[in-house]
């Protein structure tokens, strides 16, 4: 059940929450992990590997635009 991890500090969470919503991704809301931040889900792409690489494109294109960003993985 990999997922991203994205921390925004100084973001609203309803304005963070609409646009992953209108992006066609699941986030119930923010999350304490490790400090508080977005436990994002990439939908409709499966379990197993197709979501662990779907998981692992959507940071790398956070990371490249300089969000702070980290991957969870979980087995599933």
């Amino acid at each position: 059940m990999d997922s991203i991890f994205l921390t925004l500090p100084y973001a609203r969470e309803n304005k963070v929450l609409e646009t992953i919503k209108k992006a066609g991704l699941y986030c119930s809301g923010k999350t304490k992990w490790i400090g508080y931040g977005y436990l994002i889900d990439p939908v409709g792409c499966g379990i197993g590997n197709s979501r662990n690489r779907a998981m692992e494109a959507m940071r790398e294109v956070l990371l490249s635009d300089g969000y702070d960003v980290m991957g969870f993985y979980m087995m599933d």
